[in-house]
């Protein structure tokens, strides 16, 4: 495993295309272009953290696992920060709400207009 994240690393710091496209879907970490959030808890008070992060935020509203209360919840603490938001609520889905979220074209096509600032 060490040497594929080294490989990756050493990708993301020779690629100029790559570097600032970089869009992780359910990790944290502080060089991105944009977020996409599937069924996460998140924590609302560091929103403010994501001011030039675009976020797309995915939830099944059946979820029993992780609540979609918490995507409520972090949705707006976003907008109170006045952080780019889109918020993609599945009304009949449970916690697999990837499945449709990652089924969705509109995710990558949002996804490859990303850039880091």
């Amino acid at each position: 495993m060490a040497s594929q994240i080294a490989t990756i690393q050493e990708i993301i710091d020779n690629d100029s295309l790559i570097k600032p496209r970089i869009i992780p879907t359910s990790t944290d970490t502080k060089k991105i272009a944009a977020i996409a959030p599937i069924c996460s808890e998140g924590d609302a008070s560091r929103a403010c953290t994501l001011q030039d992060v675009p976020v797309w935020v995915f939830h099944g509203a059946q979820d029993d696992i992780v609540p979609s209360s918490y995507s409520d919840k972090m949705v707006q603490a976003l907008q109170d920060c006045d952080v780019y938001v889109k918020y993609t609520l599945y009304p009949d889905v449970d916690h697999f709400a990837w499945v449709p979220a990652y089924n969705n074209p509109a995710l990558y096509d949002w996804m490859l207009q990303q850039q880091r600032k």
